[in-house]
C-alpha cells in the first residue's frame, strides 16, 4: 500500500542519512532510482531529500578531511595550548571564554570544549631564589585549567623524557594553540592533535621569521607590519602554511611594547576568527615553506649602543623605540677630561620627530656635542648627531640612579674645558662619542 511505501521510504532516508558519509549524504535521487515511480511517490522521495538536504546543510556537516578527520564533525574543540608570557596570555584568556560560548557552526555547543596548557614550571628567581611563575602558568592555575609544566632544566622538548605529552594518545586533542612559548614542538607532539596546531607570529610572514619580529620592524624603520597565524611545522619555526594575516600601520613614534600590545591584541582575535572558519582558510592557506623570507634574531643589550658621532637621529631614534624598554635605556659613553669615560643611558628621549631639526648653537659642533637647556625636571640635552639632533630629558649614569639633564651636566659637566654660554644654555663639545 502506498502507507507501506512511504514508511519505507522514510525508514531507507533516515538510515542513509544518518550512517553513510558525508559526500553520500548530498546525493540527490537519481533518474534510475525514481524510474517507474507514480507521480505521489516521485514526490514524496524528492521531498524527503530535500528536507535531509535541508537539515543537513543547516547543521554545517561538510566533508573536508583535514588531518584524518572531518573539523565541523568535531563540534567543540580540545584545545592544547602552548605558551608563557604576557603576549601568550590574552590568547588563552580569549580561548577560555569560548569555552562559553556556541560556534558559528554548531550554535548548540560552545566552540571551545577544553582547554589544557604546556608552559614553563615555577623557576627560581633572585637573591631570595623565591619561585616565580610565568603570567600563563598563573591564569591557568587561576582558572583551574590543566596544566602540563615544563622543568626548568629542561632545553628541548625532544630530549624532555619525562614529557607527560609524550603519553597522551594520539588525536587525544583537536588542535594546538601555540604563542610566544620559545620551544619548538616536535612532531611526536603534533600527532596528539588531530588537526595539528596553529601558531600566532607578530610579522607578516615570510618577512621576519624568528624571535624578534617586532623589534626588527622598528629597528629598520618599517612604515607596516602585521600578524600572521600559520601551521606549525614539523620542519622548523614560523615556515608553515599561512592561514591568515592582518597588517597594521606603524606609528612614527610608536614604541615597541606599545606595538606589541596591539599585535598581541589583534593576534587574540584572529585565532578565534580562524578556530570559527578553519576549513575556509585551511583551503586557502598559502605555503611559505620554500619561500626566502628575511630573519629576526634574537636582540642582544650591544644592539642598544649608540655611537654619536657615527649615528643619524633617525637610527637613534629606531634603536631607542625598539630597545630602550628591553635594555632600560640606550647605552653611549661620555668623555670627560681627566676622568675614566662614563658609561651612562639615556632613559627617556622625545621622540617627536619635528625636534630633529638642530639648534644653531650646535651646527658649528661636531656630533656628540650636548647643548643644556632648561632648569630642572623639564631640563633638555641636546644631543648632535650626524645629520641633526635628538634630545633627551632623563639619564643614568653607571651605577648611579636615574637624573634629570641638569642633573648629569652639574653632576659630570660643569668643569668641562668646552662649557660656554649661549643664548639658549650651555653648549659642550665633544661630549659622547
Amino acid at each position: 500500500s502506498f502507507h507501506t511505501f512511504r514508511t519505507f521510504v522514510h525508514t531507507t532516508f533516515a538510515f542513509l542519512f544518518f550512517f553513510l558519509p558525508p559526500t553520500l549524504r548530498y546525493s540527490p535521487p537519481s533518474d534510475c532510482f525514481c524510474a517507474g515511480l507514480g507521480r505521489n511517490e516521485m514526490a514524496l522521495v524528492r521531498g524527503t531529500t530535500s528536507r535531509l538536504l535541508s537539515i543537513t546543510r543547516r547543521s554545517g556537516w561538510q566533508k573536508a578531511e583535514i588531518g584524518g578527520c572531518s573539523f565541523r564533525s568535531l563540534h567543540s574543540l580540545r584545545v592544547l595550548f602552548f605558551g608563557t608570557d604576557s603576549f601568550s596570555l590574552p590568547v588563552l584568556q580569549l580561548i577560555n571564554q569560548y569555552r562559553n560560548k556556541p560556534s558559528r557552526t554548531h550554535p548548540s555547543k560552545p566552540l571551545i570544549e577544553s582547554v589544557e596548557v604546556v608552559c614553563p614550571g615555577p623557576r627560581k628567581r633572585g637573591r631570595g631564589r623565591k619561585p616565580f611563575a610565568c603570567s600563563v602558568h598563573e591564569y591557568a592555575i587561576e582558572h583551574q585549567l590543566g596544566v602540563i609544566e615544563v622543568p626548568e632544566g629542561v632545553k628541548s622538548l625532544k630530549k624532555w623524557e619525562e614529557s607527560p605529552v609524550e603519553k597522551f594518545e594520539e588525536g587525544q586533542f583537536d588542535i594546538g594553540v601555540v604563542v610566544s612559548f620559545g620551544f619548538f614542538i616536535p612532531p611526536s607532539y603534533l600527532t596528539k592533535m588531530k588537526l595539528g596546531a596553529l601558531n600566532v607570529h607578530p610579522s607578516m610572514l615570510p618577512k621576519y621569521r624568528g624571535p624578534a619580529p617586532i623589534h626588527h620592524a622598528l629597528l629598520n624603520g618599517d612604515k607596516e607590519t602585521g600578524l600572521s597565524i600559520i601551521e606549525v611545522s614539523p620542519k622548523a619555526f614560523d615556515v608553515g602554511a599561512i592561514f591568515h594575516q592582518e597588517k597594521l600601520t606603524i606609528g612614527e613614534t610608536e614604541m615597541r611594547s606599545a606595538l606589541t600590545s596591539r599585535l598581541r591584541d589583534t593576534g587574540a582575535n584572529a585565532i578565534i576568527s580562524t578556530l570559527l572558519e578553519y576549513e575556509e582558510r585551511k583551503n586557502t592557506a598559502i605555503v611559505q615553506e620554500n619561500i626566502e623570507g628575511c630573519r629576526a634574531p634574537k636582540v642582544e643589550k650591544e644592539m642598544a649602543h649608540i655611537e654619536f658621532n657615527a649615528t643619524s637621529s633617525i637610527e637613534t631614534s629606531r634603536k631607542y623605540r625598539a630597545l630602550a624598554e628591553d635594555f632600560g635605556g640606550i647605552k653611549t659613553v661620555a668623555e670627560i677630561p681627566g676622568k675614566e669615560a662614563l658609561i651612562l643611558k639615556l632613559t627617556h628621549l622625545d621622540l617627536d620627530l619635528n625636534n630633529h631639526s638642530m639648534p644653531e648653537d650646535l651646527e658649528v659642533c661636531p656630533p656628540g656635542s650636548v647643548l643644556l637647556q632648561g632648569k630642572g625636571p623639564t631640563s633638555t640635552l641636546v644631543i648632535r648627531t650626524t645629520d641633526g639632533c635628538v634630545r633627551a630629558t632623563k639619564v643614568r649614569p653607571h651605577g648611579r640612579k636615574e637624573q634629570s639633564a641638569d642633573g648629569f651636566v652639574n653632576g659630570y659637566l660643569s668643569a668641562h674645558p668646552t662649557r660656554r654660554r649661549v643664548e639658549g644654555g650651555w653648549v659642550f663639545e665633544g661630549v659622547f662619542r
